[in-house]
C-alpha cells in the first residue's frame, strides 16, 4: 500500500501508511521511537499530516516513554554475539565486531554516552553479519513448505516495519528480525510470502495466513507492541 515519510517540526520523521480495511486514522509510536500514522485508502496524506500535528502533544508524551537502548558487558546481540568489555587506562577505543562476539577495549566507561553510540553501531554491524546466515535459509525452507514462490530476498535496516514484499515478489526483511524468537521470525517471513499471492491485507490474505499460522492474531499483537529495533538480551 502507498507510504510516505514526512518531517514535522518538533515531532521529527513520521511514516504515513495507507492500509486496506481501516476506517479511521490511527497513530502509533513504536518501541524504537518510530512514529507511524495508518490511514484509510481514501484519506489523503495531507489530512493524515494535519491529524498528526493536531495530536503532537500526545505523540511527544509517548515518545518520552520510549526507553533508550543500553548495551552492557555480557549482553547478547541477536543469536550469537556476546559483548565483552575491557577497561584500559590510555589509548583510543577499539571495537572488534564479529558475528559471535563484540570485543570493546576503551578508557571510557561502558555506560558513557559516547561509547554507547559506538556500541549500538557495532551491534547493528554484528546483526548484519548474523542475518545472512539465518534469514535466507528460513525463507527458502518456508517457501518450499508453503509452495509460495518469491523472486529475490534483501536484508536491510528497517525500523518502521519487519518486512515488505513488492508486486514483483521481492521480499525485504529487517535485520532486527534475527533477534526474535523462531516463531515470530517465521511469522514475519510467512506474512511476506503470503503477499506473493495476495498483495493487500484483504480477507483472502488473512484467510491464507490463518491456514499457514494458526497463531496469526496473537503474533500480530506481539509484533505491534515491540517494533523493529535493537534489543540486547541481558544476562543480568
Amino acid at each position: 500500500m502507498p507510504k510516505k515519510e514526512i518531517e514535522i517540526a518538533e515531532i521529527g520523521p513520521v511514516l504515513l501508511a495507507k492500509r486496506t480495511g481501516m476506517r479511521n486514522i490511527r497513530i502509533s509510536v513504536l518501541a524504537n521511537g518510530t512514529i507511524r500514522v495508518n490511514l484509510p485508502r481514501w484519506t489523503s496524506f495531507r489530512t493524515a499530516e494535519r491529524f498528526a500535528v493536531k495530536h503532537s502533544d500526545w505523540i511527544m508524551r509517548q515518545k518520552s516513554k520510549v526507553k533508550s537502548v543500553v548495551i552492557k558487558p555480557g549482553d547478547r546481540i541477536g543469536r550469537l554475539a556476546k559483548v565483552k568489555f575491557e577497561q584500559r587506562e590510555a589509548g583510543r577505543t577499539v571495537i572488534k565486531v564479529e558475528a559471535n562476539q563484540i570485543i570493546v577495549t576503551s578508557v571510557l566507561a561502558w555506560n558513557s554516552r559516547e561509547l554507547q553510540k559506538k556500541l549500538q553501531l557495532a551491534a547493528e554491524a554484528s546483526l548484519k553479519m548474523q542475518a545472512p546466515d539465518i534469514l535466507p535459509n528460513r525463507v527458502d525452507r518456508l517457501s518450499k513448505i508453503t509452495n509460495l514462490k518469491f523472486n529475490k530476498l534483501r536484508i536491510r535496516k528497517m525500523t518502521s516495519r519487519w518486512g515488505s514484499c513488492s508486486a514483483s515478489g521481492n521480499i525485504s526483511l529487517s535485520l532486527f528480525l534475527v533477534q526474535l524468537p523462531d516463531e515470530l521470525m517465521d511469522y514475519v517471513i510467512l506474512h511476506e510470502l503470503a503477499h506473493t499471492k495476495h498483495m493487500s491485507h484483504n480477507p483472502n490474505f488473512w484467510q491464507l495466513m490463518e491456514s499457514l499460522e494458526p497463531n496469526t492474531q496473537a503474533f500480530r499483537k506481539q509484533l505491534r507492541r515491540i517494533g523493529p529495533a535493537l534489543r540486547p538480551i541481558s544476562n543480568y
